[in-house]
């Protein structure tokens, strides 16, 4: 897992920059600083890359050898091979290659160090590992800490805006196969945060904040039935009677599809619901 690189857009000051007219210096040397970021939670993306914009084609590639040193630090030759080129045998050439067009891309920091550095040291020789690139995973599992049901509400709706999507969303078929073990990690910790804030919400009274944490966690996977029960509850206390029926249909037929009978928990949701409904119903009369 990479380190986390300082708060993104954080302002750090190369020298002393003088005001404007006072000596020869100028605003140009307070420089913003934006160490690079690989975003996996969604589409796959780089950010603030700092070298030659790649052509197209060349660009997937890089972007897929970027993310998985993100995911690998300290990858043997072997490792990269086998991630990046599964069932067939990479030239070294062909590896050497896609590793100098990522560097590239990647550029190097305020020093002058590579974002992706030559291993040159007998410890390190035939390794690959970033420097100073972060990811939105690893800031997702900072702010989650080490026990959901521990963390402040507040950062664990910060963590779940992060997600855009299901991880790797963007990956095309047969590429990113390496990325399986971490994906399910994703999924499972994303969900988790979904149904914690969900829960939180729903506990307030908060139908908005429940709806929209439970649907984050419903685009990533729709196989979790609390993520549906949350949905579910968060649109009876908004009082949308449509909008809830539509949504327990949905439900049903997604749990149809799957070849998979509801869990009895859902089911006493639904029955009992129908049951409030009715009687909603008659005293609105």
């Amino acid at each position: 897992m990479s380190a986390v690189s300082p708060e993104q857009g954080e302002l750090e000051t190369v020298g002393e920059a003088a005001p404007s007219g006072e000596s020869g210096e100028s605003a140009a040397e307070v420089r913003q600083l934006r160490h690079p970021r690989v975003k996996v939670l969604g589409d796959v993306e780089l950010e603030a890359p700092a070298g030659t914009e790649l052509a197209e084609k060349d660009r997937s590639q890089a972007l897929e050898l970027i993310a998985y040193l993100s995911l690998t630090p300290g990858a043997t030759n072997e490792q990269l091979s086998a991630a990046l080129w599964p069932g067939r045998e990479a030239k070294n050439a062909t590896r050497n290659s896609a590793v100098s067009r990522a560097r590239r891309w990647l550029g190097v920091d305020h020093t002058g160090a590579p974002y992706l550095p030559i291993a040159t040291t007998a410890e390190n020789f035939g390794t690959y590992s970033l420097s100073h690139v972060s990811t939105d995973w690893d800031e997702f599992l900072a702010l989650l800490g080490d026990d959901a049901s521990k963390t402040a509400t507040r950062q664990l709706r910060e963590a779940l805006g992060m997600v855009r999507g299901r991880p790797f969303a963007s990956a095309r078929a047969g590429k990113y196969t390496w990325a399986e073990p971490h994906l399910q990690e994703m999924i499972s910790s994303i969900v988790d945060v979904a149904h914690e804030v969900s829960r939180r919400s729903l506990l307030e009274g908060d139908a908005d904040g429940a709806r929209w944490a439970s649907g984050v966690g419903l685009e990533v996977t729709s196989d979790d039935e609390r993520l549906w029960r949350n949905a579910i509850r968060a649109e009876w206390l908004r009082g949308d009677q449509q909008a809830l029926w539509a949504l327990v249909k949905r439900c049903y037929e997604h749990l149809e599809d799957l070849g998979v009978e509801p869990e009895a928990e859902t089911e006493a949701l639904v029955a009992e619901l129908r049951t409030a409904s009715v009687r909603r119903n008659v005293a609105a009369r």
